[in-house]
């Protein structure tokens, strides 16, 4: 791993029902019974007129969703509890993008990537240290796992099943939870590792009504912690430029950069 300790991995799911602080169903509503293989979901009644998504359009649908959006920002907790940040300028046709990363704990810094170039800073410092090419293509691939657009990509290829758990509530605003199972031989090719080493882990997403990705939790059987990842302020404004020029100054070659 580089500067940027991304962590939006694609795991399988193991078993449901995990306690999630601050998020509950809705009383009434319909929850999981199940997990592992393709299901049967509650009808757009249970979930208040919201139609439940299923295996064959599961991908499809939130891939679709963000399509019209032009940034996001991403609040991510790692399992060793070190939180990032992320502040994203979506690729389109005419923009290649531009991605913002801030790790916080004891290797704190920001990581910037605009115009083909990218940009290390640490906290109380002017300086913006400019990352080297043969080092960028790694970080970058690292902070760009925490797009929508590469977790979804990522879910697509080893996702075997979709299980609509139910509407719950955040902060007022209603959400939708599923629980998403993907092949252990995902996992334990990603890892280099047996498939019965693949611990179980319960993967759930959230989407909003219009099925726009709002979190992303793995959560761990017997591991403290969990990985999670929320999404929000969709299309709001993300200033994201190079620093000027005055600034930038040759990465040092210092051994515990990465």
């Amino acid at each position: 791993m580089g500067i940027v300790a991304a962590a939006g991995l694609v795991v399988p799911v193991a078993g449901c029902g995990f306690e999630d602080g601050g998020w509950r169903a809705a009383p009434g509503e319909a929850t999981a019974t199940a997990a592992g293989a393709p299901a049967e979901v509650a009808s757009s009644e249970a979930a208040g007129g919201y139609e439940p998504l299923v295996f064959g359009n599961f991908v499809p649908t939130l891939t679709d969703a963000f399509g019209a959006e032009s940034s996001v920002r991403v609040a991510g907790k790692l399992l060793d509890g070190s939180a990032v940040g992320v502040e994203m300028r979506l690729a389109t046709d005419d923009d290649e993008g531009a991605v913002r990363v801030t790790t916080a704990g004891e290797y704190a810094n920001e990581v910037t990537y605009v115009d083909g170039s990218g940009y290390l800073q640490f906290p109380g410092e002017d300086v913006y240290y400019l990352v080297p090419q043969e080092m960028l293509e790694e970080d970058l691939g690292d902070a760009l796992e925490l797009t929508p657009e590469a977790q979804l990509a990522d879910l697509g290829l080893a996702i075997n099943a979709v299980l609509y758990e139910g509407p719950e509530t955040r902060r007022g605003e209603r959400l939708h939870r599923y629980a998403v199972s993907v092949g252990a031989w995902y996992y334990a090719q990603e890892f280099g590792i047996e498939e019965w080493e693949v611990p179980p882990v319960a993967y759930r997403v959230w989407v909003d009504d219009a099925n726009l990705l709002q979190r992303i939790r793995l959560k761990f059987r017997g591991v403290p912690g969990a990985v999670d990842f929320t999404y929000s302020d969709w299309s709001a404004p993300v200033r994201i430029e190079s620093p000027p020029a005055e600034l930038v100054a040759p990465l040092p070659e210092w051994e515990d950069v990465a």
